[in-house]
């Protein structure tokens, strides 16, 4: 039988190892996100607006829909350097309405199943 030193020293050990197997992956993927936002980056600090937007409008990592809000604030600003304050406005909007959705949708789920319930029943 396993005392209770083992018990969890047994416990910490394997949360200490998974988070070990797990450490490689979030560096990687923030390391991937700054190499690729290195050119973009370069660009903007060297007043280059057109060729940082271009930058943006090009990466692999703003196609994704999940990134969609960021690259409408990265193109906002950029736009607004730019002096284009059409487009920076149709960005910032853009950006804006997917906060509100996304607003609207999180308090949905917490809160719609008291408001309706799927049986039918209070």
């Amino acid at each position: 039988m396993l005392s209770i030193k083992d018990f969890i020293m047994k416990g910490i050990f394997k949360r200490a190892w998974i988070a070990l197997l797990f450490m490689p992956v979030f560096f990687i993927s923030c390391s991937s996100y700054r190499n690729s936002m290195t050119a973009y980056y370069d660009q903007l600090q060297a007043g280059n607006y057109d060729k940082a937007l271009k930058k943006i409008e090009g990466s692999k990592f703003f196609k994704r829909t999940r990134n969609r809000l960021l690259f409408c604030m990265e193109a906002g600003k950029v736009s607004r350097l730019k002096n284009d304050y059409v487009a920076s406005n149709v960005f910032f909007n853009e950006a804006d309405d997917i906060m509100e959705t996304f607003r609207k949708s999180a308090k949905d789920i917490a809160l719609g199943k008291y408001h309706q319930p799927d049986d039918g029943s209070l």
